[in-house]
């Protein structure tokens, strides 16, 4: 999975990091390990538009992203669990 053109980021209250740019095939906001691993956070099965406006929640717990054509808002929601590419503790 990678990214290309401009890519847009942002971090949660709790550290997270939320990658969203251009790239090709289906459009995937990119969530970042402590490691520095990627995993899918969401996809965009409506279109091939890409995401965009990525925020989360005033309170730091839903990030929310834009489907840029034709502007959808959507909220991402679990259930979350650590993705598999996470390191134990």
């Amino acid at each position: 999975m990678y990214l290309v053109g401009e890519v847009k980021l942002f971090f949660g209250r709790q550290g997270g990091l939320i990658l969203e740019g251009d790239g090709d095939g289906v459009s995937h906001p990119v969530g970042v390990t402590d490691q520095g691993m990627s995993y899918p956070l969401a996809r965009n099965d409506f279109n091939d538009s890409e995401f965009c406006g990525p925020a989360f929640s005033t309170d730091g717990t839903w990030p929310f992203t834009n489907i840029q054509s034709p502007g959808f808002p959507r909220a991402i929601t679990g259930p979350w669990t650590s993705p598999s590419n996470a390191a134990t503790k």
